[in-house]
């Protein structure tokens, strides 16, 4: 039990680790995002120019939009880990709670026993 208890430890911290991962590749889309859109911007002139160029811009209009949607799908993953982390932590809370519980109560029963087994004239 300890050890699941210490390896629940572990993964709170992991997890952890695991949510600014995500906060820095979240950024990262973000100003790639940007960027993407700066470009876009800049080809609108050759885009009214040139008929291959206006069907690029569709392409990369469509593909930034995909884009915009895979980073809120990556900030809504990210932003369920905490909620996760803080129910793992007062799990390992309770379950260490529990088991001082447990011990205590044994050291208790055990010298209620003992009390017992002197007052009968039975010591061990």
């Amino acid at each position: 039990m300890v050890k699941d208890i210490e390896k629940a430890e572990e993964d709170v911290e992991e997890l952890k680790q695991k949510k600014e991962d995500l906060d820095m590749a979240v950024k990262r889309a973000d100003q790639a995002r940007k960027t993407q859109q700066l470009s876009e911007d800049a080809n609108e002139v050759g885009a009214a120019l040139n008929p291959a160029a206006a069907a690029i811009k569709q392409v990369v209009k469509k593909l930034r939009e995909k884009f915009e949607e895979e980073i809120e799908d990556l900030k809504a993953s990210k932003e369920a880990i905490e909620p996760g982390v803080r129910k793992l932590q007062k799990a390992v809370r309770v379950q260490k709670r529990k088991i001082k519980r447990v011990i205590a109560d044994k050291k208790r029963s055990d010298e209620v026993k003992k009390e017992r087994m002197r007052m009968l004239g039975r010591e061990e």
